[in-house]
Formats: structure tokens, sequence, C-alpha cells
């Protein structure tokens, strides 16, 4: 059994094989054990102000199961169904999630690599070649971290590079010359466009013409690569420095270019970047220098970006080769207005089916402002009705992944919008959800919340919702089981639903008190009690005082409040003003002790037996609703005020002679205050306020 994602639900999962996150589980059947606790019952808009009734006393408080974030362990869904395999299951409860979406493979998949590596020498300058073939074909193909398994682990092994599609020459060429295909003058003081191109000309014509090979033809292999002699910036200028450079897209409709920095032959990133040009694919940019022309080599998720790091792509430009496909796409047809769905995200290394893709075209093309729409490109890059947008959940692996912080350890949100894998756009890179980050992003409309709710080592489990408002203000929002407003929490456990699902009575601005436990400033009518009181701190008619006053002037703004000439007790006992005070307890007998021991009010004061309200006094009931925890639930009833006869008997309560059994200070002589003043300090006189407070 497992926790729920949704408001502590708990149901059993009957599987032929035990749970783990990122490898295929054949669920049999799916039982709840414990539903999610209802909130509740919503009061009625109609009567959303006026106070709840006040249960029995002794009624239990509902069952409560805590919101439990997932964990590694695993994540159940809440359901009552059985669900065969291969077909799609929606939770009953929210957030819903989509299992088992058939997404196929793209329409192109980059299966081969055929390349022709060409060692230049250049009239000797930069000393020459950068390598030997025999080096080169060591990093190729042989030791701990060859390019070929660079490869095989970045397309998840659908590419093929190895010795057997590959081939390493040496070529020599001359300072400068007329290109013999083109008729155009070349030379090697500079890496101009025209002087990289009639490089790869003259060697390809070498090939043709001198060469001649008889058991194979340069034709054959889709990627031409020349690796520069080194040191490029001295003898070539100081436009030369970059580490390599590619032709977009299949020169010839055939094969394509590529042209590596001696000074980087041994680096495999600069490889796959280069040849991924080839393909149209474009540069990993983002956002922190402006829009994406303005730092297009910024993203380093993806081996489309800056060099040297050894990384596979990112999942946007990992789609375009084809090497990786979405887990599942959402767009207007499944997410709807207030709802919000679950998504586990395996990590990228792991699986092809590693991202989510969701498109909102639940928007028009004016739902933006121009400025935000420019701010991230223009529409070439951004328009709001058709706007795609990539989630992926990256960690760091060394060799072949080796992502930079700030680009791992969570869920990385590209904005990438293309109709072919061949559209040469770049990628935007829109930032990293992650517990670091806060765990939550929103699209520029702002109706689009994605959340990373839970992670491991394997996968991380993603949110994805549509708000229809910007707060659950409503009775029908808040009772709906539904996070409308996208902020996580759902009808009770959002403080936006708190009037209907805690209806305390707001302050009132006349001087009525908030229950009937505590008393209120006396008023002048009830004040003297009647001739020869009790001397002492017993209950008296209506409106005398017993529980202790210090707190008092905390708790009541609205009438004027008591001129406490104590300090307050370190916790006093009421609760925030729109909560009754915690259930009353009654006081020790009236005279077991002498007036003056009740002056220090103890650490929690002990209230009196609440006593029958005066008549113009409305009695407020005695039980109510708090927020506890992230649930609204009832605190246990307190007694409830009722007529004289079901108050508690060791209280006296009409206003009348002393208790028919009073303690030994009943007994004292006819003129108790003299006597009480010579033994004890404070006179015990029954006056407005009363003596036994001024301890």
């Amino acid at each position: 059994m497992f926790n729920s994602l949704i408001s502590g639900g708990v149901v059993r999962v009957t599987s032929t094989q035990p749970s783990e996150i990122g490898v295929p589980w054949d669920i049999i059947a799916l039982e709840i054990i414990t539903p999610p606790p209802p909130p509740l019952a919503p009061l009625d808009p109609a009567s959303a102000t006026a106070p709840a009734a006040p249960p029995p006393p002794g009624t239990p408080a509902p069952p409560y199961t805590p919101l439990t974030a997932v964990s590694d362990a695993g994540m159940a869904l809440g359901s009552s169904t059985i669900s065969p395999r291969g077909s799609n299951w929606v939770s009953n409860w929210n957030p819903g999630v989509i299992l088992d979406q058939v997404i196929p493979d793209p329409p192109r998949v980059v299966r081969d690599l055929p390349t022709l590596f060409i060692l230049l020498d250049l009239c000797g300058k930069g000393g020459g070649p950068a390598t030997t073939n025999a080096s080169l074909a060591n990093m190729l193909f042989n030791g701990l971290t060859p390019m070929s398994d660079y490869i095989a682990t970045c397309s998840y092994g659908k590419a093929q590079f190895d010795q057997y599609n590959t081939r390493i020459l040496n070529v020599q060429l001359p300072c400068n010359g007329t290109g013999r295909v083109t008729k155009m003058k070349w030379d090697s003081d500079s890496c101009s466009r025209d002087n990289l191109f009639n490089w790869m000309y003259e060697v390809e014509w070498y090939i043709d013409n001198v060469l001649k090979p008889k058991d194979w033809n340069h034709r054959r292999y889709r990627h031409h690569v020349i690796i520069t002699p080194p040191n490029m910036t001295s003898w070539a200028g100081p436009d030369c420095d970059w580490s390599g450079m590619g032709s977009i897209g299949m020169a010839q409709g055939t094969w394509s270019y590529v042209w590596i920095s001696g000074d980087n032959w041994n680096t495999k990133q600069v490889y796959l970047h280069e040849m991924g040009h080839n393909y149209n694919l474009m540069h990993a940019s983002t956002l922190e220098a402006g829009p994406p022309d303005a730092c297009s080599h910024c993203d380093w998720s993806s081996a489309m970006g800056y060099c040297c790091d050894t990384r596979c792509m990112s999942a946007p430009h990992n789609y375009q080769m084809g090497w990786a496909k979405p887990a599942a796409t959402v767009n207007a047809s499944q997410l709807s207005a207030g709802n919000t769905l679950a998504f586990e995200l395996p990590s990228q290394i792991l699986s092809d089916a590693n991202f989510l893709k969701v498109t909102t075209d639940w928007l028009n093309d004016t739902a933006v402002s121009e400025a935000t729409i420019a701010a991230l490109g223009g529409r070439d890059f951004y328009n709001p009705s058709t706007a795609s947008f990539i989630f992926s959940y990256r960690l760091d692996f060394d060799n072949f992944d080796e992502v930079a912080p700030g680009f791992a350890g969570g869920v990385n949100v590209h904005l990438f919008t293309i109709s072919s894998q061949t559209d040469p756009k770049d990628t935007v890179h829109m930032g990293l959800i992650s517990a670091d980050s806060g765990s939550c992003w929103t699209d520029p409309s702002g109706t689009l919340v994605v959340r990373q709710v839970a992670a491991s080592s394997l996968a991380a489990i993603v949110t994805v919702c549509r708000p229809d408002g910007a707060a659950e203000a409503t009775y029908d929002k808040c009772t709906d089981f539904w996070d409308n407003d996208c902020d996580g929490l759902v009808d009770a456990d959002d403080p936006d639903c708190a009037p209907f699902y805690n209806p305390s009575p707001s302050p009132s601005p006349s001087p009525l008190p908030p229950s009937p436990n505590l008393p209120r400033p006396p008023p002048p009518s009830p004040n003297p009690p009647p001739p020869s009181p009790p001397p002492s701190p017993s209950p008296l008619p209506p409106k005398i005082a017993t529980s202790p006053p210090s707190p008092r002037p905390v708790v009541q703004p609205p009438p004027p409040p008591l001129p406490s000439p104590s300090p307050p007790p370190p916790h006093p006992s009421p609760s925030l003003p729109s909560h009754p005070p915690p259930p009353p307890r009654s006081p020790p007998p009236p005279a077991r002790s002498p007036p003056p021991v009740r002056s220090p009010p103890p650490p929690s004061p002990p209230p009196s037996t609440p006593s029958p309200p005066p008549p113009n006094q409305p009695t407020q009931p005695s039980a109510s609703l708090e927020l506890s925890g992230s649930r609204a639930r009832r605190r246990p009833p307190t007694k409830p005020p009722a007529p004289p006869p079901s108050v508690p008997p060791p209280v006296p309560l009409p206003p009348s002679a002393p208790p028919p059994a009073p303690p030994p200070t009943a007994k004292k002589p006819p003129s108790p205050p003299k006597k009480q003043r010579k033994k004890k300090p404070p006179p015990p006189r029954p006056l407005p306020p009363p003596p036994v407070s001024r301890g």
C-alpha cells in the first residue's frame, strides 16, 4: 500500500512484480483501502456567513490522513476499477494520471552515421596534422569511453558509429591555389567561409582523381569531417578561434561537411555538435542575456550548446534526431481548465520515451502581449496558440552525460515549436524545475503550471495544471476536488476556501463576546452581586468573571480591553480571534484556598465553568472549525451553552446566597472585609474590576 498523491487516500496495488520507478509495471487491480476523507460539509452559499450549529457533546473528530508527498518507493493512484494492461486509465481523483499513452517513434530516426575523417595538412602550417591515424582511431573506437560508446549511449543504441562505417584519411594541400571545382582562389591565411569550403572541395577532388580508391567512394560517407592543423589562430588569424564548424543540412542532398579545430581533435562533444548541424539541428539557447539569439550556446543541457563537456543532446534535439520521443503529449483535449494531470518522467539517460510535450492550443494568438513575445524571440519562437513546451528530467552522469549545475537535478523546460524534425530552429531553455527552484514553473501566459512533486535517481513525478481562475473563491470550486487555481492545494487544503470550511464568525463591531466562556468588561447593571457575597473567587452571579482576566484584553478587540494590572500569563489560552477558546474547565471549589492564591494565573489559566449568559448576551456556538495542518478538521466540541439545569452541579447557577456547603471562608463573621484585610493584603470586595485580578 502507498500514500496517494491526492488528499490522503490509500490503495492496494495488485501486481505480479515489485514496483520500481522507471521500470514498466504490470498492474492487475487497484483496490481502495482508505478513500480520501471527504472535507467537512461546506456551508451553503446562502448561509455562508451564519455560524455552524454546534455538534452534540462527545462527537468525535472526523478521520484525517495528512497529504503525503510521493517518495522514491512509488506512487499509488486512487481508483476502484481494474485496469487491464495496455488500456488507458485516468484517476477518479485529482490529479488524474494518464498511463500507457502510446506514442509512435518520430518519422525520422538517424540510425547510421557513416563518417569520413580527414587529417588535413596545409603545407605544414601549425606543425602538420593535429594527430595520427592511430591516436584518432583510439579516441573514436578504443578505450573505456570511446566516441562510439558516446554515440550509442546518447542515441539509446539506435545509431551505428563504428569501424565499419567510418574511415580515416590523411590529405596534404598546398598553402593556396585555385579551386578545381569552384574555379575560385583560396588560401590558408584565414578560415573564411570560402576557404573552408574550398579546402573540402580540394580534398574530394584529390580522392576522386589522385587516390582513385577502388574499394570505397567518399560519397558513401554522409559526414565529411576535416580536422585542421592545430593552433589555427596563430597561422590563420583570430577569426579562427572556434572549436568546430558544420554545414546546416546535407550538402549536395547526399553528404555534409564538418570542420574540427586541431586543438579539439579529441573532444567528443564537438563532433556530435557539428554533426548535429548536418541534420538541421541548431543551437541550444537561453534567455539569460535577452532573446534566444543573444545567448545561442548558453544551454548546457545539450551537446548543441557550448564546448566542451561530454554530454548528450537535450530532449528537443534528441527528438529531432529521432533518438527520443514523448512519454506523453498534452493539449486542450486532455487538459481542461481547472484540471491537473500527473506524469512520471524517467531520467533522460534511462529511456528514449523520456519527455512530456505540452501544447498550449487553448490560447489565441493575442493571449500574450507583444512585448512578452518579442522577449522570447518573436513569433518564430513563441506563438501562444501553437507554442510547445518540452519537460524532461535530467541528471548528471559521468563520462557521457556530464551536465552543468543549473541544468541537471530537476526537470528542464524548453520552448520548442516545430512543424517537422528538420526545421532549423534554436531550442530555448526556459528554466529548471527542482527543489531549489521551488518545484514550480508557469508559462508566459500564466495558463500552464508545472510542478515537480517527487524525484529520485530514476524518475520524477510532475503535475501539469491549467488554472481556470486566480483563486478558488466560489462554493462550487471549493467542493469539486480540483485544484482550480493551480496553487497545489485542493479545496479544503486551499486557504482560498477557508470561508466555506472554517465558518468562524467574523469579529463583530458590537461589544458582544465571542464565547460565553470568556468574560467581557462587566456591564454597569450586574456589577455588584447581592449583599453579603462570598469573599472567595467562586463564580458569582451572571457577570462576575471568575476566569483569569489577564489574557482577556489580548483576545477581545471590539470592546475596550480590561485594564489588567498584572502581566498576561505565559501561554494565554485564547486562540486567534477567529476561533473560540479551548473547552473550559471547572475551577476548583470556591473557597478551598484564600483569594490571593489565584492572583498569579497558571500557564494555562483555567476558565470558569460557563454560566448562563445574561439576557442581552447572545450565545456563541461552542464548537468550531479550524485549519489544522493542511486540512480543515473539527476541533473536539466544547460543552455547548445550555439552560441552568445542564450546567455542572459544582457551580451555583442563579444569583443567590452562597452554596449550602461553603468552604471555611463562608463561615467568616458578618464583617469579612475588615477581617480579610487584616489577614491578606488584597480585599476581596466584589467591586468592578474584581479584586482577585490584581495579583
